[in-house]
């Protein structure tokens, strides 16, 4: 897909991985040890981080790279599985440390709060649902975002995030 770098936009797809790939992820994200993560607003998940460059030869991560960004250079960055249950503070952000987000909701209860929210001029502008095995992809550097868990009736979610750059 194309994209201008300087606008908005998020994108998502469903049924990202193939039903094998999604059993493995689902089954292996519960057996992973996870630290807390917390920034000024206080803790906001936990997170196993993984080899980037591993994980860089992997099919999946080519079908990242095939279905958002083709025909552009994007460096990898922070790569891990996410494990957060925010229900207490809704910590509206943007990433200042890397220009794209990527997300994989691989598991967890669809339930309106579980999705992601972006936000524009401080209101919340769109929400993208939570669904298993759907695929996000938005310049999280320029649009405000947060998981939606604070607001209301929510459970735990697992997703792979994974942050890219553009090259220097």
């Amino acid at each position: 897909m194309d994209f201008n770098k300087q606008s908005l936009f998020v994108q998502y797809f469903d049924n990202f991985l193939t039903p094998k790939e999604l059993e493995h992820y689902q089954k292996l994200i519960t057996t992973l040890e996870y630290a807390p993560q917390s920034n000024t607003q206080g803790v906001y998940g936990f997170r196993h981080n993984l080899n980037r460059l591993d994980f860089a030869k992997t099919d999946v991560y080519k079908r990242i790279k095939n279905t958002f960004f083709k025909d552009h250079k994007l460096i990898q960055g922070e790569t891990a599985f996410h494990l957060r249950h925010n229900a207490n503070q809704v910590m509206v952000h943007t990433d200042t440390e890397s220009e794209y987000n990527f997300l994989l909701y691989i598991k967890g209860e669809p339930l309106f709060n579980n999705g992601t929210g972006f936000y524009v001029n401080g209101e919340l502008s769109s929400h993208v649902g939570w669904v298993e095995n759907r695929a996000i992809f938005f310049n999280g550097n320029h649009i405000a975002h947060t998981d939606l868990q604070a607001l209301g009736q929510s459970e735990a979610r697992y997703t792979l995030n994974i942050f890219f750059g553009e090259p220097k």
